[in-house]
């Protein structure tokens, strides 16, 4: 577990973060005095300091070792991962929102989150630009996938068929030699139809 930071406002900021509290209250606990959206905006800037976001994780890690973590739990977490989707956060990257305006499902997606702010010049204010990097979603729906079982039903009724379709008409007496004696459907011997049930495993 990592060590308590040494900025005690800090501190307490991530103590109450990893309590569950939401970014703009954790940053008024903390002993700040902005208020309102003053205090959303300093508080989602404060979460993308690294040493804050790394506080936060060790705090809610050795919170959960103490705890009794249920099967369901770690599958919902894996599923707000799975079918996360950058569009939840338009509004962070666009600017018109921050990470405090976010559900906790939407902020367990977040990887990373960095800000840069960019010069416009002498008369003109300087804008910051968010990049949001969402943790991957393909292991997270492989593991999803291999927890339901789906992957052992399609190995076990996988048909792989291969067609080589000719540019050129076969004549009638090609197609008799070829497919003569098949029935109405033409079939080549050993084929199966694709109707026909699948074979069990």
């Amino acid at each position: 577990m990592s060590r308590p930071l040494r900025n005690a406002r800090h501190e307490r900021f991530c103590q109450s973060v990893a309590q569950g509290q939401h970014y703009q209250r954790a940053y008024e606990l903390a002993g700040y005095q902005a208020k309102g959206r003053s205090a959303k905006v300093a508080a989602s800037r404060l979460m993308t300091n690294v040493d804050i976001a790394e506080r936060v994780q060790a705090l809610i890690f050795a919170a959960a070792q103490g705890a009794e973590i249920k099967a369901e739990d770690v599958i919902r977490e894996l599923a707000r991962v799975a079918f996360s989707n950058v569009q939840d956060m338009r509004d962070l990257v666009n600017g018109c929102g921050d990470l405090g305006d976010l559900t906790r499902a939407h902020a367990a997606a977040i990887a990373e989150m960095t800000t840069d702010t960019i010069s416009r010049g002498q008369d003109e204010a300087a804008i910051e630009r968010i990049k949001v990097k969402l943790h991957p979603k393909i292991p997270a729906l492989v593991k999803l996938g291999e927890h339901l079982g789906i992957f052992d039903y399609v190995n076990r009724n996988e048909v792989n068929v291969h067609f080589a379709v000719s540019e050129t008409p076969l004549t009638d007496e090609a197609w008799e030699q070829e497919y003569g004696g098949q029935g109405d459907m033409g079939a080549p011997a050993g084929a199966t139809d694709s109707t026909d049930p699948l074979p069990g495993p």
